[in-house]
């Protein structure tokens, strides 16, 4: 995704309520996740300086949605 301030890398989890659905993060996957949008970045015109964040859409059973932006953090 892209908002005005640059790129969105958005890791969606499900479960039965948002606690759980967090829980299935592991740091693997934040890692996979970085390496590639590192890999994405590297085709940008700015390279890695391309302004972007990493969001987390949690859904719970009933479908509703939190997302938690920034959610790894730097």
């Amino acid at each position: 995704m892209s908002d005005d301030d640059g790129l969105i890398f958005v890791e969606v989890k499900q479960s039965r309520d948002f606690a759980r659905a967090a829980e299935r993060l592991s740091r693997t996957q934040m890692k996979r996740i970085y390496a590639t949008a590192s890999e994405y970045l590297g085709q940008m015109p700015m390279g890695q300086d391309t302004e972007a964040r990493f969001d987390v859409a949690l859904v719970n059973q009933h479908g509703q949605i939190d997302i938690i932006e920034n959610a790894f953090g730097h």
